[in-house]
């Protein structure tokens, strides 16, 4: 990297598009396109690129994810990333380089490509010679740099054993050496990185060979080559969950935290308690916004450390709940925290789960015990009202809804219930005026919103009842209350049937044996003139609820038209 460094960005500098640039530049920062110049890119260790890039040279210390061409050389340097295809005429990669791509090279280089450079060897030789023709008085050959004379006098017999005896010296002297360096750097790891290259050469898929290689790298703080010696072990036989930490450590070091937080998970599967590895993954899980693997971490936790289970019993819930697993929630809330005998929390913390599952009546059993448990307790009753009004029990809901508004008198159910009692005496004024009291208290409350749907319905305004009726479905759209409301609107109104057939079934989700639901559906029949059913299903409701007279002249009415129409009596 010879050439003068004309432009520099820093880390931090974030860039799209396409670059054109002359001289020579270093990038530190992120960018993303098309690089064009036929100079010099230096890569710095902090910089990324996500682009074709097209350059004279290139020189990458940092991370580049595209196809590069080079029309002089490109130089992957340790420690950097080149994710691509490449075509250049040279390449060269250091140790600890990591390429993924092809390698395109032409089949011949253009003339004077590369500069003549005289090596260490050729120039020990030319001066070796130049020393034997000087002392031996022989003529020098043409083809000797700078030695133009001819006709110097013929060499003796003598002379040429001299000149074999000098070469044979020079040979030796050259391949002793080089040759016991080979031999010792093949059985035993030295500190250069050419014996080191030599050994690991020769260790070929001996991975008890290999290892201490990667610990000498790891003790020495060469992050890039000791995870790529330990991830080479690895294919060759099973790494020791200390080993598998290391590769960890080495992988976290040289920037690569996704392949180092899998490998640490997977140390933890062995050792569990390690409480800094913990922390560490739950730290980078969390600022990745990686659920999933914050899950599975605290699943393993749970099934690996007794220690443990609790907390992580809790974090588990609550990611679950995060995400709306709530069937999973429940399930873990049940076996796992809840303690037995079931506290006052944890039963009201099950409840509100099958709740949200829509298990009414599963949920109506658990506020049952939760309020047998503590037979004050505000929560308790409040939840257990509106989970038997949800499910059409009317009578229990009342009297739980009465039993809350004794213990506070000045809430939005206790006026609720003023509001109720004023629309049974046939008091809408007062009731609507009950209801709206209500909503400033409670400004999403379900049972004001019924009551003004009930309210507007008996004065004739339709409109409006079936309005309330759908902010109601808003806030939860399988309250059957509202929904039966809602059919009954439509059959009043005799429109929209085939909507109030679907409605008034749906209401009856959690109970098929509510009186006034069953009406509701009949009413529909009725409309649709399927008087049999009409019929079947209004003598259902008189056998739950004999004494209700208007349930009875629904009877005659349907009857009646059946007769009419040419049915059966």
């Amino acid at each position: 990297m010879h050439d003068e460094l004309n432009s520099y960005c820093g880390h931090g500098v974030q860039m799209e598009g396409k670059l054109i640039f002359k001289g020579a530049l270093r990038f530190e920062g992120h960018f993303k396109g098309h690089i064009e110049t036929q100079d010099t890119l230096i890569v710095g260790p902090s910089g990324k690129i996500d682009a074709t890039v097209n350059v004279g040279s290139l020189y990458n210390m940092g991370e580049i994810n595209g196809d590069v061409r080079g029309v002089t050389r490109i130089s992957i340097l340790a420690g950097s990333r080149l994710t691509g295809n490449i075509d250049t005429p040279s390449f060269i990669s250091e140790e600890g380089a990591l390429f993924r791509g092809l390698c395109t090279m032409p089949e011949s280089l253009p003339a004077g490509f590369f500069s003549p450079k005289e090596s260490k060897l050729k120039r020990t030789l030319n001066n070796t010679f130049q020393s034997f023709w000087n002392n031996t008085g022989f003529q020098q050959p043409d083809s000797m740099p700078g030695h133009e004379e001819a006709n110097a006098p013929a060499a003796s017999g003598s002379g040429i054993k001299k000149v074999f005896v000098w070469l044979m010296v020079l040979l030796l002297a050259l391949l002793i050496p080089s040759g016991w360096f080979v031999i010792m750097a093949k059985e035993k790891m030295g500190t250069s990185l050419a014996s080191r290259y030599i050994y690991e050469t020769f260790a070929g898929n001996d991975a008890q060979k290999l290892l201490p290689l990667g610990n000498a790298y790891f003790d020495e703080g060469h992050w890039g080559r000791a995870a790529a010696v330990y991830e080479r072990v690895r294919e060759l036989a099973p790494l020791e969950p200390e080993m598998v930490k290391r590769l960890a450590m080495a992988q976290e070091n040289n920037g690569d935290k996704d392949d180092a937080a899998v490998n640490y998970l997977s140390y933890l599967s062995a050792h569990p308690k390690d409480e800094q590895i913990v922390s560490k993954l739950k730290s980078w899980y969390t600022a990745a916004k990686k659920t999933d693997k914050l899950i599975e971490l605290n699943s393993m936790l749970l099934d690996k450390r007794p220690d443990a289970a609790e907390s992580a019993a809790k974090e588990l819930f609550d990611l679950y709940n995060g995400i709306g697993k709530t069937e999973q929630a429940l399930s873990l809330y049940r076996d796992k925290i809840a303690q037995n005998p079931r506290n006052l929390d944890d039963l009201m913390t099950i409840g509100r789960l099958q709740k949200k599952l829509g298990r009414i009546n599963e949920s109506i059993e658990t506020f049952i015990e939760a309020v047998g448990k503590s037979p004050n307790n505000k929560d308790a009753i409040y939840e257990l009202a509106y989970a038997c009004h949800k499910a059409g029990l009317e009578d229990k809901a009342m009297e739980y809804f009465n039993l809350y508004a004794r213990l506070d008198p000045q809430s939005a159910e206790a006026t609720n219930n003023m509001g109720y009692v004023n629309l049974s005496q046939g008091k809408t004024e007062k009731a609507t005026e009950m209801f709206q009291a209500a909503l400033q208290a409670s400004p999403d409350n379900i049972r004001s919103f019924l009551g003004l749907a009930i309210t507007y319905s008996r004065r004739g305004d339709a409109g409006k009842a079936e309005e309330f009726c759908k902010k109601i479905l808003d806030i939860d759209p399988d309250y059957a209350p509202a929904i039966n409301r809602l059919a009954w609107l439509y059959a009043q109104q005799k429109r929209k049937l085939d909507d109030a057939q679907k409605y008034s079934i749906a209401s009856m989700r959690y109970n098929e044996n509510v009186p006034d639901y069953i009406d509701t559906l009949s009413e529909i029949y009725f409309q649709q003139q399927d008087y049999e059913k009409a019929i079947g299903l209004i003598e259902k409701a008189i056998k739950l609820r004999p004494a209700n007279p208007y349930f009875h002249s629904q009877l005659e009415k349907f009857k009646a038209a059946q007769k009419q129409s040419g049915g059966v009596n």
